[in-house]
């Protein structure tokens, strides 16, 4: 983004060198959303702030900012899954939040395609 909170490009990961983006105004913020995200934003399973550009930004959740995204990450059914996907995405976990049937963790931005 640009001094002015306009989005001048956007940096594909490793892997997602073809990946389509969709730049879209809401409410004053600029969302910056890959195309394999719209239908988990459209079914309610991600939340759209992980995409407001500029929101992130401001509560330096840039790159110049972090190396990681904190994430609190919610499971059906009584029991959690194994965490192993996860860490083995390079994720560090946080502790528990029974209150939301999930777990807090922050993922390594650099290893985001395999999170």
């Amino acid at each position: 983004m640009d001094g002015a909170g306009k989005v001048t490009g956007v940096v594909r990961a490793e892997g997602r060198e073809r990946m389509p983006f969709s730049v879209q105004m809401v409410d004053g913020h600029t969302r910056v959303v890959p195309g394999d995200a719209e239908l988990l934003l459209a079914q309610g399973k991600l939340d759209a702030r992980l995409f407001d550009v500029t929101q992130l930004a401001a509560d330096g959740y840039d790159d110049a900012g972090r190396t990681d995204v904190p994430l609190i990450v919610t499971f059906k059914g009584k029991k959690a899954p194994s965490m192993t996907p996860f860490t083995g995405a390079g994720a560090k976990m946080g502790r528990a939040l029974p209150a939301v049937n999930g777990k807090a963790m922050r993922s390594v931005k650099k290893r985001g395609t395999d999170f």
